[in-house]
Order: C-alpha cells, then structure tokens, then sequence
C-alpha cells in the first residue's frame, strides 16, 4: 500500500483553482500512466473544503492495483490525499482511507 496525503499545491496571485480542469489532467495522468479506468467520480467536502474523490483500477509494474484521490480546493490552494493499494485489499483500504480523510483538518 501507498499513502501520500497533504500535498499541498498554491496556484499564482490573482487565480483560483479549477477543480475541472484539475480532476480533467488528473484522470489523463492515471488513464496514460497507471493504464487506469475511472471507476468513480464523485463530489465531496471535507472540513468546509470542496472537492472531488476519484477513484480508479489500473495496472503497476504488473500488478492491478486500486487507487483513491481526493482534490479539495479553497481559493488559491489545493490539497491532494492519494492513497494506493493492490486490488486484492481494496475494501480495507477504502475504509482506511475514509477513516483517515474524514478526519483530515487544514493547516
């Protein structure tokens, strides 16, 4: 399992984020690195954060694997929780991953 939260991405003075134009680059990057299939997109807010959680099945060196992201976005940030595992575990992951999200707070 791979689990990478909180990156934190500040768009320049005078600019918003695009959340479509942020989940659009995103589903490309998984569709042409991971070979990955979007198997849910769906509208979320997280501590007065809006956001989307996608979710996609691909493959890594070989493997199928199961992968969840989250984009919240607020005025000039974006923050990204990513977490990946193998196909085998997804139903523990996707609770870990809902148990570790819904108590996410902004810094």
């Amino acid at each position: 399992m791979y689990i990478s939260f909180f990156l934190l991405d500040l768009v320049p003075s005078g600019s918003t984020v695009s959340m479509s134009l942020t989940v659009t680059h995103d589903v490309a990057y998984y569709k042409s690195h991971l070979d990955a299939t979007l198997t849910s997109n769906t509208s979320i807010k997280l501590a007065g954060w809006s956001g989307r959680l996608l979710m996609f099945r691909g493959k890594w060196h070989g493997q199928v694997v199961f992968d969840q992201r989250i984009i919240l976005a607020k005025g000039r940030v974006a923050y990204y929780l990513d977490m990946q595992g193998l196909n085998t575990s997804t139903v523990a992951d996707r609770a870990l991953f809902k148990q570790i999200y819904t108590t996410w707070r902004p810094t």
